[in-house]
């Protein structure tokens, strides 16, 4: 238990009115303060009171009250002494809550990272390279007010000083490689992140749990380097921004699910501070259970492109299990947040996020309708089937009746008709031969191309220098390593990042890629001719998605003809499928 002495100072010096105004709009109202209770359907009259000299709330109507202490751990459902201790760190109050040996440990590794995001922070606003670094990040529309906020700092271009700040301050060198700021060299200790821009990653109570590092006057090194899994920190929970957007949350029952943190600032530069992203995972029920507890109003801020629409469908499902419908929104032209404020302006943007949202079905739904062909039984046939598919995940019964209707009044037939194939989920084509859908695309032999050479080439360098575009392209399409060269190194490469999952994060990525993929000399020379021509550049995000899309559009020719080829010769179900979808694939 916390001594009853922390508890009474921490009621003392906390203001609850700042922390209650955090979650709730107050009004002065006499010596008192009054606002909208939120803990219970308080709209039109506000029932609420918040006590700035008796340091207490109390609603007259739900009859909810306490300290400032139980507000939080009320409104941000957390323990007592969780709550204390947030609100210790706020006013500088030590809490000692009798901790068993892991709470321990855990305190001792917040310390540790606490300490280097201060370090960081430091550096950014004190040294000659942080003026280089702050340049950088103003140009990208990030103000002070915002670095502060989000606590951004700057690793030195210096092999450890981290470390040995650290150390000077009694930290031990084994805690520093466990939370995977430090590496162990020939040389002693060493900093993990050097001469990167560091956003530092906290949990829900504020305690930095990681860092992500990102180049801002460096080539041909991986874009971001983030912590790996350890004791405190763990991707597949962590919610970038959460802590920062609990309040607002709160205060507006809405929340915004992003792919990426800087999503999340450039959502924050235009006023919408009810943002958070997944750190690079798709999302999970961890994070599905965090979030309800705040609110079931989810909008979810994925790209446009198939990895952004597998996340929405993903999503979507899991959101489903909890009988939960979130609401979608894509930026028109597959961009992201950044881009379109640079292109319409951040209240553009403001307004496009808040009235554009509309449930994850129908978005779905209007994606599969764009592909369909009306007239034409193969494209009905594929547009039945893929609606299907998210129909059949969703437990929301009412979503499977009224797009079932839906698609009854597009396809022109009956509902029960369209019932009984949802129902069946397995159509019979043994006996069925297709018409050509509209729009013939002419098949032409293209693996020769420069353009598909080209391509082929810019996807290998970005993999080569740059972790993260594993998780933006398919492996599964270079299984088939017989096509050329390049299909077999992308293949290489992405089984050398599937069997060692830890690789992605190592900063020493790059070199360890390329050193292992020299060994084979029918790689090596090719390697180093991409390696060398400077024409690729692997900070051209455009150059790159351009890239993917005509790798995509190769492999749409080969698969289509491939499938019609079996088809012609064998018409059965199976056949049919994979032909119908060549087909939709090929016309995009």
């Amino acid at each position: 238990m916390i001594p009853n002495e922390t508890i009474k100072k921490i009621q003392e010096e906390v203001n609850i009115v700042e922390v209650v105004s955090e979650y709730v709009n107050l009004k002065k109202s006499g010596n008192n303060y009054v606002g909208l209770c939120p803990f219970h359907d308080d709209k039109n009259n506000p029932s609420m009171t918040v006590s700035a000299e008796k340091k207490i709330f109390n609603c007259w109507t739900c009859h909810t009250k306490g300290n400032v202490i139980q507000f939080v751990s009320k409104i941000e459902n957390i323990s007592f002494s969780q709550a204390a201790i947030k609100l210790g760190k706020r006013v500088g109050i030590a809490v000692s809550d009798n901790l068993n040996k892991e709470d321990e440990k855990k305190n001792r590794l917040y310390d540790l990272l606490d300490e280097a995001s201060n370090f960081y922070q430091f550096y950014l606003n004190h040294s000659e390279e942080g003026i280089k670094a702050l340049e950088y990040l103003h140009n990208r529309g990030i103000d002070d007010e915002i670095i502060k906020t989000f606590k951004i700092g700057l690793a030195p271009d210096l092999y450890d000083s981290l470390t040995k700040h650290l150390t000077k301050k009694n930290y031990l060198e084994l805690d520093q490689i466990e939370v995977g700021i430090a590496r162990d060299g020939n040389k002693g200790l060493y900093d993990t992140f050097r001469n990167r821009i560091m956003f530092p990653l906290s949990n829900v109570y504020g305690r930095t749990i990681g860092f992500s590092g990102r180049i801002y006057n460096q080539v041909d090194q991986a874009k971001y380097i983030n912590s790996n899994d350890n004791y405190v920190f763990h991707k597949s929970d962590v919610l970038y921004n959460l802590n920062n957007a609990v309040s607002e949350i709160n205060k507006k029952k809405q929340v915004y699910i992003y792919e990426g943190f800087m999503d999340v600032i450039a959502a924050y530069r235009c006023g919408m501070k009810n943002a958070v992203a997944t750190m690079g995972t798709a999302l999970t029920k961890s994070h599905i259970n965090t979030l309800l507890k705040l609110t079931q109003n989810i909008v979810l801020c994925f790209d446009g492109d198939s990895a952004g629409i597998g996340a929405m469908h993903h999503a979507a499902t899991l959101f489903s299990e909890f009988n939960v419908i979130p609401y979608s929104v894509v930026l028109p032209n597959n961009q992201d947040p950044d881009e379109y404020i640079k292109e319409h302006g951040s209240k553009s943007l403001y307004d496009y996020l808040n009235n554009e949202a509309r449930p994850v079905y129908e978005w779905l739904y209007r994606l599969a309708k764009k592909r369909l062909v009306v007239g034409d039984l193969i494209s009905s046939e594929s547009f039945k089937k893929e609606v299907f598919a998210f129909l059949k995940e969703t437990k929301v019964s009412t979503v499977v009746e009224y797009y079932l209707n839906q698609m009854a009044k597009d396809l022109n037939v009956e509902f029960e008709s369209i019932k009984r194939d949802f129902d069946k989920y397995n159509f019979s084509y043994s006996n069925y031969q297709p018409k050509e859908i509209k729009k013939e695309v002419k098949e032409t032999k293209t693996s020769s191309s420069k353009k598909v050479k080209r391509a082929f080439q810019v996807i290998i360098k970005h993999l080569l220098y740059d972790s993260q575009i594993y998780n933006k392209i398919d492996g599964n399409e270079f299984i088939d390593t017989s096509l050329n060269l390049e299909f077999s190194l992308i293949a290489k490469i992405f089984e050398m990042l599937t069997s060692d999952t830890n690789l992605i994060n190592n900063p020493a990525y790059s070199e360890i890629i390329i050193n292992e993929l020299n060994k084979n000399n029918n790689f090596k020379a090719y390697i180093d001719q991409i390696i060398n021509d400077k024409t690729i550049d692997i900070n051209d995000k455009k150059e790159f998605e351009d890239c993917v899309k005509t790798k995509r559009e190769y492999l749409n020719k080969i698969n289509f003809k491939k499938q019609k080829d079996k088809f012609i010769k064998q018409p059965n179900k199976e056949n049919v499928d994979k032909y119908v979808q060549a087909k939709r694939d090929l016309l995009g």
